[in-house]
């Protein structure tokens, strides 16, 4: 795909988590698609578990807003850096809500095949977000062990 390609279906992609439209979302994605978590470790892999993840987020954090800031573009490729900003308003990997407001810097590479998008692989730092969350942060790598070892039996 051509930058100018990439960016729109992006845009999409993102307007449509703007609204959390989990089907125009799911749109955006290609059927063999997956969606990784470097700092947890999570791999969702395929529509169904991909559209799981966006649940999952938007359950804990009702008020999600993320910003993107700069973007760059290679080979079926876009690579993109801004700031997530939520608050723990649900569950987060077990933990009953905080209602703290979490801002974190985070940056993700965006895959694309066929026109839609193949891959999101997304890097924060897990300890910030833990502490901003109020989640105490051994206790929260062990939950998302947990979580990683449910998925790896789902699929």
């Amino acid at each position: 795909m051509n930058p100018r390609d990439m960016k729109a279906l992006h845009d999409a992609h993102l307007a449509a988590e703007a609204r959390q439209d989990f089907a125009a979302i799911m749109a955006t994605y290609h059927d063999d698609c997956y969606h990784e978590t470097k700092a947890t470790g999570m791999r969702f892999v395929g529509k169904r578990a991909v559209r799981l993840q966006y649940e999952r987020l938007y359950a804990a954090f009702a008020d999600v807003d993320p910003s993107q800031e700069v973007e760059a573009f290679g080979d079926d490729l876009l690579m993109d850096r801004g700031v997530f900003r939520g608050t723990v308003t649900g569950e987060l990997w077990g933990f009953t809500p905080t209602g703290r407001r979490v801002e974190v810097p985070f940056a993700r590479a965006v895959l694309f095949r066929d026109g839609l998008i193949h891959a999101e692989i997304g890097y924060f730092d897990f300890a910030t977000l833990c502490e901003q969350a109020g989640v105490p942060l051994e206790d929260a790598r062990e939950r998302v062990r947990l979580i990683r070892q449910e998925l790896a039996t789902a699929s």
